[in-house]
């Protein structure tokens, strides 16, 4: 007996006494199922689902219907509407929560008209997030099942990688980086981290994450991705959103040395000359100090500043080179004090001669 129910209303076919409804609104898919056990054949029973989350409100009920060959492109209800505090949920509540089929397949396909004989492909359990009696979903979550040979089926349940790296980028060139990736709870596998489509390299999963250090991220923007290949039977892979992680030119540090000629000690007055030479050579500035005050600044050429100067004053000068760059990818660096020592300049005397008695006197005379 078929009963359709038009203007505007869900479509609903009674099928051996199950009823399928027709297509509805689609709601967005808001997790996944996990079918349990993961394998099986069509006599199996114990087939139950496992939500990876909740029905948002003010969804009160769920159904769940399956899809595949030999079934309504519309689906077939495999559990009826019922209501959420059956299986321990409520309206809201964003716990995960186990709905159990009420059949094996094989008694499934039975209620399918015709009867469903050839299992082939894949199957999808869509289970529905509603109220009690409107039709609209409020949110879906998705299983599936794929035939072999010999009616035996294997569960594709979906699996989340997420990723996150460590310390937070940018970071300098050189920098040790740690991208860990957590995967399905439970889920046994590996993952496979890319750098775009390098293979940065494979890590098991254990408790549930993978992490891989490196420190040899290129410089430039990196776009980092995890994916997880399970070996627990009845489990489809999946890949992690790029992270994004950028990696800045590495900052080199630098050197100053200072020297000055002609050598210490001298006169007040000398012209004296410091070289500051910085390594390695780089762009930038030198600063010439004796103690805090600044004698003068000169550019930097094929690593080396020079300034001369007649008028350090007498005593013991302390005399520093601070390094400036111009430009990224080096640090400053200051000299050790050089000390220069000036003395005073002679001061000139003049001598004068007088004689007593004045000339003439005679022979003899004092």
């Amino acid at each position: 007996m078929k009963r359709i129910l038009t203007a505007g209303a869900t479509a609903l076919v009674a099928v051996a006494g199950v009823v399928v409804a027709a297509p509805s609104a689609s709601a967005a898919d808001i997790g996944t199922l996990t079918v349990t056990p993961t394998s099986g054949n069509l006599e199996t029973g114990g087939i139950a689902f496992r939500t990876s989350g909740g029905c948002p409100a003010p969804a009160t009920n769920i159904l769940v219907r399956v899809f595949g060959q030999g079934f309504p492109e519309a689906g077939l209800n495999y559990v009826a509407n019922t209501s959420l505090t059956t299986y321990g949920s409520s309206s809201g509540s964003t716990a995960p929560f186990t709905v159990p089929a009420p059949r094996s397949l094989r008694d499934q396909g039975q209620l399918a008209s015709p009867p469903v004989t050839n299992w082939a492909g894949t199957y999808e359990f869509l289970l529905v997030c509603r109220t009690a009696l409107g039709a609209a979903s409020l949110g879906d979550y998705r299983g599936r099942i794929t035939f072999g040979e010999n009616n035996t089926w294997t569960a594709a349940n979906a699996t989340t990688t997420t990723l996150a790296a460590a310390p937070a980028g940018p970071q300098p060139q050189g920098t040790e980086v740690t991208f860990t990736a957590s995967v399905t709870a439970g889920v046994d596998g590996a993952v496979t981290f890319r750098n775009g489509s390098t293979v940065l390299g494979t890590v098991p999963v254990a408790n549930g994450q993978a992490a891989y250090t490196t420190s040899a991220l290129p410089v430039g923007a990196n776009s980092v991705t995890a994916e997880f290949v399970p070996t627990t039977t009845g489990y489809a892979g999946s890949t992690s959103q790029a992270v994004s992680y950028t990696v800045t030119q590495a900052t080199q540090a630098t050197t100053t040395t200072l020297s000055a000629a002609p050598a210490s000690p001298q006169q007040e007055g000398a012209n004296v000359t410091f070289t500051a030479t910085v390594s390695p050579a780089a762009a930038g500035t030198v600063t010439f100090r004796n103690g805090t005050t600044v004698l003068g600044t000169a550019p930097v050429a094929n690593g080396t500043a020079t300034y001369s100067t007649t008028g350090l004053p007498v005593g013991t000068n302390s005399v520093t080179a601070e390094f400036t760059p111009s430009g990224s990818g080096v640090t400053g660096s200051t000299s050790p004090v050089l000390s220069y020592v000036v003395t005073a300049a002679p001061v000139a005397t003049t001598t004068t001669l007088s004689a007593a008695p004045a000339s003439p006197q005679q022979e003899g005379a004092n």
